[in-house]
């Protein structure tokens, strides 16, 4: 934990988590937040990341073109929410051609091994980068559904593993500008990984097969772009109108323009999972008050009753 460097009131919370249900902590960072609740695991994992170089300028304080402060906190959160700290040893097969895309690897520590079938010489890639973000696409784009390539890590790495399918679906949601934002990254890696493979004087089937499989991704990404475009316009509408007519609240304007009930009720499961871990908090305090004999028990308690 002290590696990590998290801030007090975190760390306070961590060791109370640890404390109540007598288990110490762990040495490997997967198993320790396997072992935490989902409210504590994602204000972990949004800590972590709100620090990190990973993504780069997207929520950063200088990147108000792409992204607005609040969308930033919401990509942080749907981040943390579903991301998993790895560390990697040298050697280690991160993926291999023909696996599923299941995932998008945040590169926080080291360098990963990119192996191009057809291609001699690896690509090394250092931190911080996102690595796989072919997989948000894999509902919609055929060659997106499997790896193409083979990583392995180079050295020590520290790797975030975020469940494609949850964050793309969060982020269309929610965040629609993020989305096309990734989807532009994604676009930007196959042309340059496209330019390498056009620019070698030898063609294997290995690498004409990548190569054709680069130009087919592409022509399909270019069909969805003006689809999201589209979805981002419609966000915006929707929230302005919504703004104007003074219908929904902040938190209910982060959803997209196709406002179903189960995206309401969605957003009311997340309201009652605050709820629910403030009072988890309270309970928590006003029971080491009571150990520690102090004062402002009855307090707190009333706190709990509200809250319920």
């Amino acid at each position: 934990m002290a590696r990590n460097a998290f801030p007090a009131h975190l760390r306070k919370e961590l060791r109370k988590f640890y404390f109540t249900s007598w288990a110490p902590e762990p040495d490997n960072d997967a198993e320790f937040f396997d072992e935490l609740p989902t409210w504590l695991r994602i204000k972990t994992s949004a800590d972590l990341l709100s620090t990190s170089p990973l993504l780069g300028g997207m929520l950063s304080e200088g990147s108000d073109k792409i992204l607005t402060r609040e969308q930033r906190e919401v990509v942080l959160r749907i981040l943390a929410a579903f991301s998993l700290p790895t560390h990697l040893s040298p050697t280690h097969v991160l993926c291999k051609p023909g696996d599923q895309a299941q995932h998008v690897y945040l590169l926080e520590e080291g360098e990963l091994l990119m192996l191009v079938p057809g291609l001699r010489e690896p690509t090394v890639v250092s931190a911080p980068a996102i690595v796989g973000l072919g997989a948000l696409l894999a509902s919609d784009v055929e060659q997106c559904r499997t790896r193409s390539t083979t990583l392995i890590a180079a050295t020590s790495c520290m790797v975030w593993k975020v469940d494609a399918g949850g964050m793309r679906r969060q982020l269309n949601n929610k965040v629609p500008e993020a989305l096309l934002y990734f989807m532009r990254q994604f676009a930007s890696q196959l042309r340059n990984m496209l330019a390498h493979a056009n620019a070698q004087p030898l063609k294997p089937p290995a690498l004409q097969a990548l190569i054709a499989r680069c130009e087919a991704s592409l022509a399909a990404l270019a069909e969805l772009e003006p689809l999201q475009v589209q979805q981002v316009e419609n966000f915006k509408k929707m929230a302005e109108e919504s703004a104007a007519a003074g219908k929904y609240s902040r938190t209910s304007m982060a959803l997209s323009s196709s406002l179903s009930v189960s995206q309401i009720d969605e957003e009311n499961q997340t309201h009652v999972e605050e709820v629910l871990e403030r009072r988890h908090e309270i309970v928590q305090e006003a029971r080491e008050k009571a150990q520690e004999g102090e004062q402002g028990v009855a307090a707190k308690q009333g706190d709990v009753a509200f809250l319920m």
